[in-house]
């Protein structure tokens, strides 16, 4: 899947997440046969595939991320694939020792850091854990046309902004 697919994928699958009633324990069950957490396995996945691209790269950490800092009958993310979460790992570690980062994956990275970010993977990676250690401001406003079509992660950081 290319990443306008997955993108759609990502928000037909999140306007399920949303939709749902019911009690904690309702929502999970309604979820799991819904296939959801099965299909955001395989979105990681293709993410972590594509994680050469940037675009797909920051779409996976942010996968990565919000999977362990929220809910998941919140988010429709459940019990993430390791072996897809190193991939991205050692992508960005890649990336980051080839300075082929760039401002937005930057600012996204130190913000992850301050909640849990695969820890355990990451203390591998020294490029990763030294860009971990940056402390880079979010912008003033993020722009919301820009963070259209980019799935769960555009949705998030545009909840972000103000109301325009």
């Amino acid at each position: 899947m290319n990443l306008k697919e997955l993108s759609s994928k990502e928000l037909s699958l999140y306007s399920k997440v949303i939709s749902l009633k019911g009690t904690i324990e309702s929502k999970i069950n309604q979820l799991d046969k819904l296939g959801v957490f099965d299909e955001y396995q395989k979105i990681l996945h293709e993410y972590a595939e594509q994680s050469d691209q940037l675009e797909a790269l920051k779409r996976g950490l942010f996968i990565t991320w919000i999977a362990a800092s929220e809910p998941h009958f919140l988010t429709g993310i459940s019990n993430i694939d390791k072996n897809s979460i190193e991939k991205l790992i050692e992508s960005l570690n890649d990336k980051i020792s080839k300075k082929e980062t760039d401002y937005e994956l930057d600012w996204m990275i130190s913000y992850y850091s301050k909640f849990y970010f695969a820890d355990d993977i990451v203390s591998k990676y020294p490029y990763v854990l030294k860009k971990l250690q940056e402390k880079i401001k979010l912008p003033n406003k993020i722009d919301k046309h820009e963070m259209t079509d980019r799935g769960q992660m555009g949705v998030y950081w545009n909840s972000l902004n103000e109301s325009d």
